[in-house]
């Protein structure tokens, strides 16, 4: 791939063309690099938006940068809406998690990684979620921000409510 530029020298009275300056410049690495980057960012968004996880990228303020498929799904499911990319994350949750997801936020911009265990009551059923709060740190190493990430684990915890009520059982029957 190569670049041309190339811009005229004029007569300074008449304005007059008297020559053009030009330089071809081969740019074959440029577009390759870009080529590059470009498949490293498809890559990316594929693994993001096809994980089974939600991830939720906040700024120090709260404010939400982004969020993958999974997690508007979850959103969705568990709120009522998706997450607005763009607006504080906050207000946008259930008021019975607000205090605790604050807090555990809060942990996080102190350079913690909390993990917790949340239920959801929603009109179809309880939903459990393992909730992860990541400090994102900048190239300086300082906090610049909070990964929040949920997994459902539903069917973990049926699986103990399960094996609580078998062992209730069989302890009634000894």
């Amino acid at each position: 791939y190569l670049r041309d530029d190339a811009r005229p020298v004029r007569e300074p009275g008449s304005g007059e063309i008297l020559t053009i300056i030009g330089a071809i410049r081969d740019i074959t690495s440029e577009r390759e690099s870009q080529a590059a980057m470009d498949r490293y960012r498809t890559h990316l968004e594929a693994l993001f938006n096809n994980s089974q996880t939600s991830f939720v990228l906040l700024d120090p303020a709260g404010i939400i940068l982004t969020a993958n498929r999974m997690a508007q799904e979850t959103a969705l499911a568990t709120l009522g809406h998706e997450l607005p990319v763009g607006q504080a994350i906050l207000p946008c949750l259930d008021p019975v998690h607000q205090a605790e997801f604050s807090e555990q936020f809060e942990r996080a911009l102190r350079d913690h990684h909390i993990i917790s265990e949340v239920r959801h009551d929603t009109p179809h059923g309880p939903v459990w979620l393992q909730a992860n709060f990541t400090p994102v740190h900048d190239d300086a190493g300082r906090v610049a921000g909070v990964s929040w990430s949920t997994i459902d684990i539903a069917a973990r915890k049926q699986f103990e409510e399960e094996v609580i009520a078998s062992k209730e059982q069989a302890e009634e029957m000894s």
